[in-house]
């Protein structure tokens, strides 16, 4: 986003995405989209096409309701005294760190529930989502420790600066 961004333009953007995630969702309702956002498996084993489905239109509409959480901080710092630049940084920074966090955990109830389809044997199945929460915990584990640091750096400079050889 642009840094001078007039209120209109902010409120009719934030409009905009509040009512196409809503709508998109409500049009969906009867689907297996709304579970995984709130980490739960779908209901039925999804096929391969329809778990792809969900988790890219779920990735799609959270990156546009954190477009609608961004707009909606830079207006809250735009009409406060100050103008601390500073402050809406940090706030956008958290605002995008707790996104990528969520991005990264939102396909994990759909994979988790494909990959535990009986179908090919429970050893396999087994296998293969042990396998998968394995590394989906591990790159997750990176994620949280990579936002660590970014949010300590500002605080102290070498906390978070590896050794060079």
């Amino acid at each position: 986003m642009q840094r001078e961004r007039k209120i209109p333009v902010l409120v009719g953007i934030t409009i905009l995405f509040v009512v196409h995630v809503s709508g998109f969702y409500w049009c969906y309702k009867n689907g297996d989209l709304i579970r995984p956002l709130m980490m739960l498996p779908p209901k039925e084993i999804p096929p391969f096409w329809h778990a792809i489905f969900i988790i890219l239109v779920n990735d799609t509409m959270v990156r546009q309701t954190a477009m609608v959480v961004k707009c909606l901080l830079l207006m809250y710092y735009k009409n406060s005294r100050g103008r601390s630049y500073r402050r809406q940084g940090q706030m956008l920074t958290i605002v995008e760190y707790f996104l990528l966090l969520y991005r990264a955990l939102l396909p994990t109830p759909v994979w988790y529930r494909f990959f535990l389809n009986k179908e090919y044997g429970s050893l396999f199945s087994s296998l293969t989502t042990g396998l998968y929460l394995t590394f989906k915990l591990t790159s997750v584990v990176e994620k949280i420790g990579k936002g660590w640091c970014v949010a300590a750096k500002e605080r102290t400079s070498c906390f978070c600066a590896r050794k060079k050889d």
